[in-house]
Protein backbone atom coordinates (compact mmCIF):
# COMPACT_ATOMS: atom_id res chain seq x y z
CA UNK A 1 0.00 0.00 0.00
CA UNK A 2 1.55 3.32 -0.99
CA UNK A 3 1.13 6.58 0.82
CA UNK A 4 -1.23 9.05 -0.82
CA UNK A 5 0.61 11.85 -2.61
CA UNK A 6 -2.09 14.45 -1.92
CA UNK A 7 -1.46 14.30 1.84
CA UNK A 8 1.11 16.62 3.37
CA UNK A 9 4.31 15.12 4.80
CA UNK A 10 3.30 16.57 8.19
CA UNK A 11 -0.03 14.76 8.06
CA UNK A 12 1.64 11.47 7.03
CA UNK A 13 4.12 11.80 9.89
CA UNK A 14 1.31 12.53 12.37
CA UNK A 15 -0.60 9.47 11.12
CA UNK A 16 2.46 7.22 11.42
CA UNK A 17 3.09 8.46 14.95
CA UNK A 18 -0.56 7.95 15.92
CA UNK A 19 -0.48 4.38 14.60
CA UNK A 20 2.75 3.68 16.49
CA UNK A 21 1.18 5.16 19.64
CA UNK A 22 -1.77 2.82 19.17
CA UNK A 23 0.58 -0.20 19.14
CA UNK A 24 2.13 1.00 22.40
CA UNK A 25 -1.31 1.61 23.92
CA UNK A 26 -2.31 -2.01 23.25
CA UNK A 27 0.91 -3.26 24.85
CA UNK A 28 0.38 -1.13 27.97
CA UNK A 29 -3.30 -2.03 28.22
CA UNK A 30 -2.33 -5.71 28.15
CA UNK A 31 0.36 -5.24 30.80
CA UNK A 32 -1.95 -3.16 33.01
CA UNK A 33 -4.97 -5.43 32.43
CA UNK A 34 -7.09 -2.45 31.37
CA UNK A 35 -9.32 -4.35 28.98
CA UNK A 36 -11.66 -1.45 28.16
CA UNK A 37 -8.59 0.49 26.95
CA UNK A 38 -7.43 -2.57 25.02
CA UNK A 39 -10.84 -2.81 23.27
CA UNK A 40 -10.80 0.92 22.53
CA UNK A 41 -7.80 0.30 20.23
CA UNK A 42 -10.10 -1.59 17.85
CA UNK A 43 -13.13 -0.63 15.78
CA UNK A 44 -16.25 -2.39 17.09
CA UNK A 45 -16.49 -5.88 15.61
CA UNK A 46 -12.86 -5.91 14.42
CA UNK A 47 -11.78 -9.37 13.32
CA UNK A 48 -8.76 -10.71 15.19
CA UNK A 49 -6.80 -13.92 14.95
CA UNK A 50 -4.77 -14.67 18.06
CA UNK A 51 -3.69 -18.18 17.05
CA UNK A 52 -4.31 -20.68 19.85
CA UNK A 53 -6.55 -18.16 21.65
CA UNK A 54 -8.91 -18.14 18.68
CA UNK A 55 -10.22 -15.93 15.90
CA UNK A 56 -13.32 -13.80 15.55
CA UNK A 57 -14.67 -10.44 16.68
CA UNK A 58 -12.29 -8.85 19.19
CA UNK A 59 -15.10 -8.51 21.73
CA UNK A 60 -15.43 -12.31 21.85
CA UNK A 61 -11.65 -12.83 22.20
CA UNK A 62 -10.80 -10.28 24.87
CA UNK A 63 -12.02 -12.56 27.67
CA UNK A 64 -9.74 -15.38 26.44
CA UNK A 65 -6.82 -12.96 26.20
CA UNK A 66 -7.56 -11.67 29.72
CA UNK A 67 -7.79 -15.21 31.11
CA UNK A 68 -4.51 -16.24 29.45
CA UNK A 69 -2.78 -13.22 31.03
CA UNK A 70 -4.31 -13.81 34.49
CA UNK A 71 -2.13 -16.86 35.16
CA UNK A 72 0.95 -14.62 35.21
CA UNK A 73 2.14 -12.36 38.02
CA UNK A 74 2.81 -9.71 35.41
CA UNK A 75 3.70 -9.10 31.80
CA UNK A 76 5.92 -6.68 29.92
CA UNK A 77 5.24 -6.22 26.21
CA UNK A 78 8.07 -4.42 24.41
CA UNK A 79 7.08 -2.95 21.04
CA UNK A 80 9.94 -3.20 18.55
CA UNK A 81 10.13 -3.02 14.78
CA UNK A 82 7.12 -1.22 13.34
CA UNK A 83 6.03 -0.09 9.88
CA UNK A 84 2.85 1.53 8.61
CA UNK A 85 1.68 2.07 5.04
CA UNK A 86 -1.08 4.66 4.87
CA UNK A 87 -3.59 5.27 2.08
CA UNK A 88 -6.00 8.05 3.04
CA UNK A 89 -8.17 6.64 5.87
CA UNK A 90 -6.79 3.10 5.81
CA UNK A 91 -3.44 1.65 6.77
CA UNK A 92 -1.55 -1.60 7.10
CA UNK A 93 0.85 -1.89 10.03
CA UNK A 94 3.31 -4.61 10.90
CA UNK A 95 4.78 -4.74 14.38
CA UNK A 96 7.10 -7.06 16.28
CA UNK A 97 6.55 -7.40 20.02
CA UNK A 98 8.73 -9.23 22.52
CA UNK A 99 6.70 -10.13 25.57
CA UNK A 100 7.79 -11.31 28.98
CA UNK A 101 5.30 -13.27 31.08
CA UNK A 102 6.37 -13.62 34.70
CA UNK A 103 5.19 -16.59 36.74
CA UNK A 104 6.10 -18.67 39.74
CA UNK A 105 5.87 -22.45 39.83
CA UNK A 106 6.65 -24.41 43.02
CA UNK A 107 8.86 -21.63 44.35
CA UNK A 108 10.75 -21.14 41.08
CA UNK A 109 10.28 -17.89 39.14
CA UNK A 110 10.07 -18.03 35.34
CA UNK A 111 10.21 -15.54 32.50
CA UNK A 112 8.19 -16.95 29.59
CA UNK A 113 9.21 -14.95 26.53
CA UNK A 114 7.55 -14.72 23.15
CA UNK A 115 8.31 -12.95 19.89
CA UNK A 116 5.12 -12.11 18.03
CA UNK A 117 4.48 -10.50 14.65
CA UNK A 118 1.25 -8.49 14.35
CA UNK A 119 -0.27 -7.52 11.00
CA UNK A 120 -2.98 -4.93 11.46
CA UNK A 121 -5.43 -3.35 9.06
CA UNK A 122 -6.42 0.04 10.43
CA UNK A 123 -9.13 2.60 9.79
CA UNK A 124 -9.05 6.28 10.66
CA UNK A 125 -12.18 6.93 12.73
CA UNK A 126 -13.49 10.10 14.41
CA UNK A 127 -11.66 8.84 17.55
CA UNK A 128 -8.40 8.36 15.61
CA UNK A 129 -6.68 5.30 14.14
CA UNK A 130 -8.18 1.98 15.23
CA UNK A 131 -7.53 -1.64 14.27
CA UNK A 132 -10.14 -3.18 11.98
CA UNK A 133 -8.40 -6.55 11.55
CA UNK A 134 -5.48 -8.16 13.39
CA UNK A 135 -3.45 -11.30 12.79
CA UNK A 136 -0.96 -12.37 15.47
CA UNK A 137 1.75 -14.84 14.52
CA UNK A 138 3.99 -16.34 17.22
CA UNK A 139 7.56 -16.43 15.85
CA UNK A 140 9.40 -17.88 18.86
CA UNK A 141 8.97 -18.83 22.52
CA UNK A 142 11.33 -19.63 25.37
CA UNK A 143 11.11 -20.00 29.13
CA UNK A 144 13.96 -19.04 31.44
CA UNK A 145 14.40 -19.67 35.15
CA UNK A 146 15.02 -16.46 37.06
CA UNK A 147 16.07 -15.66 40.62
CA UNK A 148 13.25 -16.21 43.14
CA UNK A 149 11.57 -13.11 44.51
CA UNK A 150 12.44 -10.73 41.72
CA UNK A 151 8.78 -10.47 40.69
CA UNK A 152 7.76 -8.79 43.96
CA UNK A 153 9.07 -5.36 42.89
CA UNK A 154 6.18 -2.90 42.63
CA UNK A 155 6.08 0.29 40.55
Amino acid sequence: MSESSDVSPHSRLADRLAISDLQHAIALATDQATWATFLDCFVPGAHANYGDLGAGPIESLVERIRDSQARYQGTMNVVGTHTASIERHRAIAETYVVSHHFRSDSGQSWDDQAGTHYRDELEHTPAGWRIAARAASLRWFRSDEVAPGWLAVED
